[in-house]
């Protein structure tokens, strides 16, 4: 009986013992979790206010770039306006050099222009009296001479006006005829058959009647068979140019012809 009492004595004592080495454990895991929730608490801590500085820095480093910036601008800014003054000036005188070039240029192009002029003036000034006299010879006979134009209808006739009209030609009477008709107290006669509205029958009798000293222009698109005791009567025009020219030297001969 003292055996069993000592031996659940022993036993009570070696399990007394494993409780408390169980509870020391347990107390040792609480610190020791304890310990590491403080560190990870301090290492956050830690961290924010690493953070924290670091942003502190970086908005000192921003400041003073800023402040570099309006230091720098101040420095340069007498030198921008220098700058500019000197460019205004620059391209006023380049302005002003150009101005001057260009009036000396028109200068010398008028003094050989007027050179040249005087030289060829006086090298052909027969030639350039003869042109002017030429022209206000042409000139009277298309205001004074006397010309009738003859067309097949009124449609031809008024186109012949305004024709003439634009040539210059101030004293023309303008008829429409089907058949023969006397002329005389007149320069010139302009056949009028543009429009191949007047038979050469017609044309033909107005040649054969019609005063050897009235001269004849026929303004004709195609080519007119006029016998040949009468060719020496009539010129041939096609065109409004050689209608021009045809007339003009007609009654130049005409002229002539006259005067000796």
């Amino acid at each position: 009986m003292r055996n069993i009492i000592l031996l659940l004595f022993l036993l009570l004592i070696h399990l007394s013992g494993k409780a408390q080495e169980t509870l020391s454990d347990s107390l040792n895991i609480k610190k020791l979790k304890s310990r590491i929730e403080k560190l990870e608490e301090f290492k956050d801590v830690r961290d924010e206010r690493f953070d924290d500085q670091l942003e502190l820095l970086k908005e000192k480093n921003n400041l003073r770039i800023d402040q570099a910036k309006l230091e720098l601008r101040d420095e340069i800014r007498p030198i921008k306006w220098a700058v500019g003054a000197v460019s205004i000036v620059a391209l006023f005188a380049l302005g002003a050099f150009i101005y001057q070039m260009m009036v000396g240029i028109k200068k010398e192009a008028e003094r050989q222009l007027k050179k040249n002029l005087q030289n060829h003036l006086k090298e052909n000034s027969d030639v350039l009296l003869t042109l002017i006299g030429s022209q206000r010879h042409e000139e009277r006979m298309k205001f004074n001479s006397k010309i009738i134009t003859l067309s097949g209808s009124d449609v031809s006739s008024s186109i012949i006006e305004k024709t003439l009209t634009r040539m210059g030609f101030k004293n023309v009477e303008y008829k429409t005829v089907e058949k023969y008709e006397k002329l005389g107290g007149v320069d010139l006669v302009i056949v009028n058959n543009s429009s191949k509205d007047m038979s050469e029958e017609v044309i033909f009798e107005f040649l054969k009647k019609t005063s050897d000293d009235i001269l004849f222009v026929c303004f004709y698109p195609e080519r007119l068979n006029v016998p040949s005791e009468l060719a020496d009567k009539i010129n041939f025009a096609n065109k409004p140019f050689t209608l021009y020219h045809q007339i003009i030297q007609t009654l130049s001969f005409q002229s002539l012809f006259k005067t000796t």
